[in-house]
């Protein structure tokens, strides 16, 4: 592949894309080695996402010894994946220059970070960092290049909100047994002791590792099953989606975690803001699913009515710092850029850092917000790059959502924009949380916005936006 020598005033950049831009051919197109490496690494994707969810259960009840085995593995298969589309020759757009620049800036401050860590770290915590950081930074090309419609969207989606049912079951069983029951062991063995409400209901980690697990893919499934019960048109589909959010809410409330709550508020506001002030078709839809979700959400509430009174009360009676966590959560970094403006180096804010040191896992920086933690690992300047690409990229999401014309389209651009938007300032330290932030960043570059989509207007008859699925465009 070779560099562009076209735009002068950036060919570097130019030649950095074109360095990594994939080429795809259709299925009729292709042949041999290239069609093969496409399905491979459409199986080694799906292998990929089998294992986040099955995981804490394999390293818990299953397999307990082979933790940092199946994560090794797990991480491995990114890159993996990216190697396999680079060989099949995928072809996706290439990104804009404020965002490819943004991630340079993040890469080249992380890997400074990685080097400033070593001095002060044993090697295995800037290794740590850079799994952290950029290990699935491939999924960008990954989910262009499998989603190449929205009914694949839909599709994986439904599976998605399949897979929730039973894991929010486990969630609630697991709420009722004593912690030191083997369901509610954590991935190190030991036994949980997080409880909340006044019964001293268990925290539930599901099928995850650990509770953030559960709770991020609470907060998933909350916004896959959102965006497609409204975009679908089949009542059989729409089932599946409703107990889709139910599911979600209750494996929101299971994990007793004030988070996964919030942000499905948050989504959900976002969603119906964005319905109501732009779309009101999908808004006309989500009003006919009302009574589905009300006798739903009646029946699942009286059947963990312990769990909803539990949950209220964590809200409600202990929840008082809610207010000065959420304000630490977003403004905690700017005091750690300012009193270590260089950082501690890539890795030392991790949770599993300390255990490299001799200790147990915990906070070794003293924070536990995640994005101060990034903060003082990158530094100033690193941090404003990750801060960068995190913008940018939602700046991006929220172009699509605000021109496409397309309706089913809409709802999941608008839920993946307030999905990305609940998530914006964590999520890279829970491995779920980090690879779907990165998915969901590559799924703009599917479409090909006009200019005058690009000026902020939203779509209308003078303004066209080239919905250019993968399927109808792949060329050699």
């Amino acid at each position: 592949m070779a560099f562009s020598r076209s735009g002068a005033n950036f060919c570097c950049v130019r030649g950095l894309v074109n360095w990594v831009d994939i080429r795809v051919r259709s299925k009729a197109a292709t042949t041999g080695r290239g069609d093969l490496a496409f399905r491979t690494a459409y199986q080694i994707f799906v292998a990929f996402w089998s294992i986040m969810f099955v995981e804490g259960a394999i390293r818990k009840w299953i397999a307990p010894g082979i933790g940092v085995p199946i994560q090794v593995f797990r991480d491995m298969l990114p890159a993996a994946i990216l190697l396999l589309l680079l060989q099949s020759r995928v072809r996706t757009p290439v990104p804009p220059r404020a965002l490819l620049l943004a991630l340079i800036g993040y890469l080249l401050f992380g890997a400074l970070s990685a080097f400033i860590s070593g001095f002060s770290y044993p090697f295995l915590v800037p290794i740590l960092g850079l799994r952290t950081h950029f290990a699935y930074i491939p999924l960008i090309v990954a989910f262009p290049a499998f989603f190449r419609s929205t009914e694949s969207l839909v599709s994986a989606g439904e599976k998605i909100a399949i897979i929730s049912m039973p894991i929010a079951l486990l969630c609630l069983y697991q709420t009722t047994q004593p912690t030191a029951s083997w369901v509610n062991i954590y991935a190190t063995g030991e036994s949980s002791n997080a409880v909340f409400g006044n019964q001293n209901l268990v925290r539930a980690a599901g099928t995850f590792s650990y509770i953030t697990g559960m709770a991020q893919f609470a907060v998933l499934v909350f916004a896959v099953s959102l965006a497609s019960v409204i975009a679908v048109k089949h009542r059989g589909q729409r089932l599946i989606f409703v107990a889709g959010l139910l599911a979600a809410v209750v494996s929101g409330i299971a994990t007793g975690s004030r988070g996964p709550i919030l942000a499905m508020v948050v989504i959900l506001v976002g969603v119906l803001w964005l319905m109501v002030r732009f779309y009101r078709p999908l808004f006309t839809r989500f009003r006919r699913l009302v009574a589905w979700l009300v006798i739903g959400g009646t029946a699942v509430a009286g059947y963990a009515a312990a769990q909803f009174d539990a949950m209220y009360e964590r809200i409600t009676v202990v929840g008082g710092d809610t207010g000065g966590r959420t304000l630490g959560a977003i403004f905690g970094w700017l005091d750690a850029i300012i009193t270590h403006p260089v950082g501690f180096g890539l890795g030392a804010g991790h949770q599993q850092a300390s255990r490299f040191l001799g200790g147990e896992a915990g906070f070794s920086l003293g924070a536990e917000e995640e994005l101060t933690r990034i903060a003082l690992e990158l530094g100033f300047f690193g941090f404003l790059a990750f801060a960068a690409s995190r913008l940018i990229f939602f700046w991006q999401l929220y172009r699509i959502t605000m021109a496409t014309r397309q309706l089913d389209l809409r709802m999941i651009a608008a839920a993946a924009t307030m999905l990305f938007a609940a998530n914006i300032t964590g999520g890279l330290y829970t491995p779920i949380a980090n690879a779907m932030l990165w998915g969901l960043s590559g799924l703009y570059s599917q479409y090909e916005i006009s200019a005058s989509a690009r000026r902020g207007q939203v779509c209308n008859e003078n303004c066209v936006l080239r919905e250019t699925v993968f399927s109808n465009a792949w060329r050699s």
